[in-house]
């Protein structure tokens, strides 16, 4: 087919041109198409939102947080403001607590939510929040407010102690039912027995439920409460772990108490964090591992106490009556040192015994570092070595027995007469020996000496002896003394003395007067 001059459309393009004509009027209206999807869109969605059910008291498994329309009943107005109240506060809670803490109705933190939006009228919602009913809080209005500085931390304090109530079985705590006795009543303001706030700023500082009954675990929470200095949950049927929040953020805790609960733990290295802790009472717990070496940091500590049963390595080191009390540890050779090194931080004055066949090994010379040492209590089979010249840094002990130790050896250090406030000092049925030091006569405030039955011998250091100026009674029978018992000991009539009148030992004039004798084997 020969084609027309000037004619240059092909053969399909009149199909085309027809195609494009046909699709003109759809063009020119998709405008319209896509607005009026908009528009049946935005209906839908304003419907929903309007009916959209909201959490009640009862029921706050889901929240649609956009939804903040008032439902059409007759508490339209208040439900409206519950309705933010939950969403403002869920909003501020959630960068506090796990946000999937939430999810479960029954959780401590879901409960404790509902208890502030639906029970509690403390906290009100900051007034640049609560707009016209209708009106949708946009994101910037919920940004504000959760920063709002005032409101959140009166929210975050007072959620945690729900959370808290709600973690431990509030409801059957002694003498108190929490979330009855704070309803509408600031914490700091309250009859709630156990909670203390600092006076200016109105922040919790102290919690002590000692002896409340509380069950449960403690919860993560807890650590909301930054400003805390004394926190006391002793004599409860509290179980599970301390939280770490409690070493990363009550830096400010300065008495810590868990003692008597059945919480399995062991002291994290974390420990060393509260810096400012002068008091750890964790007796009779589930208390494992051992004594991180963090502990070192805590120089401000005087009272450790922790008498545990199920600390496999300690439990021999102990005190009584004193602010150590009460402590026991079972010492081992390779660990000796390293709990000597925590407990010279105590600054106690503090008892030191080490009784029995627990310890095990030699007494490490970093038993120097108890300086505030007031009585030392050593002995049993299994205590070897000899004692190290170290003990002469105990300027403030006042007793020191060291008994039935027959694997005891050496002899006795010359730095004995630095211990200047020792008023008692019994070596008695050890294997020390050698000549006593004449620096025993240092010791002026020594009432009663005995060494008794060691392996000590030389002359009696008689000088040194008459020189103690409170001794009244010496014991130093037993032993292997050699020459004539000096006639100043015979002189010191105000000194009741034992001594051996046997053996190597030559008694003037008999037996000295004041002098009581042995005359058994040596």
């Amino acid at each position: 087919m020969n084609s027309v001059p000037g004619n240059t459309r092909g053969p399909d393009e009149s199909s085309r041109a027809r195609f494009r004509r046909c699709l003109l009027p759809v063009w020119k209206h998709l405008w319209a198409i896509l607005a009026s999807i908009v528009i049946v869109s935005s209906l839908v969605a304003i419907f929903l939102f309007r009916f959209l059910p909201y959490p009640s008291a009862e029921d706050t498994t889901t929240v649609a947080e956009s939804a903040t329309k008032v439902p059409s009943s007759a508490n339209g107005r208040q439900d409206f403001i519950d309705r933010r109240r939950f969403i403002l506060f869920r909003s501020s809670l959630a960068r506090v607590s796990e946000p999937s803490a939430f999810v479960n109705p029954n959780s401590p933190q879901s409960q404790a939510l509902k208890w502030l939006v639906y029970q509690d009228q403390t906290i009100q919602i900051p007034t640049d929040t609560l707009a016209a009913e209708g009106d949708i809080m946009n994101s910037s209005q919920l940004y504000y407010s959760s920063n709002n500085e005032t409101f959140h931390w009166k929210l975050v304090q007072r959620y945690a102690l729900m959370v808290l109530a709600f973690s431990t079985n509030g409801a059957t705590w002694r003498g108190i039912v929490p979330w009855e006795e704070m309803v509408d009543v600031d914490e700091c303001h309250s009859h709630f027995q156990g909670i203390g706030c600092d006076e200016v700023l109105g922040k919790v500082n102290v919690v002590n439920l000692d002896y409340r009954k509380l069950g449960g675990k403690i919860p993560v929470e807890i650590g909301l409460l930054t400003d805390l200095t004394y926190l006391d949950l002793s004599r409860n049927h509290l179980e599970g772990h301390i939280p770490h929040s409690i070493y990363h953020r009550l830096t400010n805790l300065e008495h810590l108490a868990l003692s008597h609960n059945e919480i399995a733990f062991s002291l994290s290295n974390d420990i060393g964090k509260l810096t400012a802790l002068n008091a750890l009472v964790v007796s009779n717990t589930h208390l494992s591992g051992t004594l991180p070496a963090t502990m070192a940091q805590l120089t401000e500590l005087r009272e450790f106490f922790h008498s545990i049963k199920h600390w496999p390595n300690l439990e021999v080191l102990s005190s009584t009556e004193t602010l150590l009390s009460p402590v026991s540890f079972r010492l081992k050779l390779g660990s000796a040192p390293t709990c000597l090194r925590l407990l010279s931080l105590l600054v106690c004055p503090g008892e030191l015994a080490m009784l029995g066949t627990g310890f095990n090994g030699s007494l490490p010379t970093e038993i120097g570092l108890l300086s505030k040492l007031t009585t030392m209590v050593a002995g049993g089979d299994q205590l070897i070595g000899s004692l190290p010249s170290e003990i002469g840094s105990w300027t403030r002990l006042g007793q020191m027995i060291v008994s039935f130790a027959p694997q005891l050896t050496g002899s006795l250090p010359s730095t004995i007469g630095q211990l200047s406030s020792l008023t008692y000092m019994a070596i008695v049925s050890t294997s020390i020996g050698g000549s006593v030091p004449s620096e025993i006569g240092l010791l002026q405030n020594v009432v009663n000496l005995n060494l008794e039955n060691n392996l000590f011998g030389g002359q009696i250091p008689s000088q040194a002896l008459v020189g103690m100026e409170s001794l009244t009674n010496l014991q130093i029978n037993a032993n292997f003394f050699s020459g004539t018992i000096p006639q100043e000991i015979c002189d010191a009539e105000s000194i009741l003395v034992w001594m051996d009148c046997a053996g190597n030992l030559v008694c003037e004039n008999d037996c000295c007067p004041g002098v009581w004798c042995s005359f058994g084997d040596v």
